[in-house]
C-alpha cells in the first residue's frame, strides 16, 4: 500500500468517493444524487471542451488549452508556454496526441491531488 504522502490519484479519490458515500449521516437517496451530479459535471465538462473542434470522442491540445483557461482560471499564467502540450504527451497514455475521457479525468484526479496538498500544507 502507498504511504500517505504518496497516494495515487486515482486511488485518492476512489477513498474519497467511498467515504462520501458510505457516511451514514446522509440518506441513499442523497448519496447517489451526488455522486451522479459529480459524474455527470465530469462528463459535462469533458464533453463541452472535446466538441469544440475535430473527433468530439477527444480533447486535443488547443481544447485543452481553452478548458485549462476556462475551468481553472490562473493555472496556465507565468508558466512554460509548452506545458500544455508536455502535460497532454505526458497524460495520453494511449498515444494518439488527444485525451479520451479516461485520461481526462487521470488529469482532474491529479489536480485534485495537488490542490488537497496545496489547501492543507501536507508535504510530499
Amino acid at each position: 500500500m502507498a504511504s500517505p504522502s504518496r497516494l495515487d490519484p486515482k486511488r485518492l479519490l476512489v477513498i474519497v468517493v467511498l467515504c462520501l458515500c458510505c457516511s451514514p449521516a446522509t440518506s441513499q437517496k442523497t448519496k447517489t444524487t451526488w455522486l451522479k451530479r459529480i459524474i455527470q459535471d465530469l462528463v459535462n465538462t469533458y464533453n463541452k471542451f472535446a466538441e469544440m473542434e475535430g473527433d468530439p470522442r477527444t480533447m486535443n491540445c488547443q481544447e485543452f488549452t481553452e478548458y485549462l483557461k476556462v475551468d481553472i482560471p490562473g493555472y496556465l499564467e507565468g508558466k512554460d508556454p509548452d506545458m500544455v502540450e508536455k502535460m497532454l504527451v505526458a497524460l495520453d497514455k494511449d498515444k494518439d496526441g488527444e485525451l479520451n475521457y479516461g485520461e481526462f479525468f487521470s488529469f482532474q484526479a491529479q489536480y485534485m491531488v495537488a490542490r488537497y496538498k496545496a489547501d492543507n500544507q501536507l508535504q510530499a
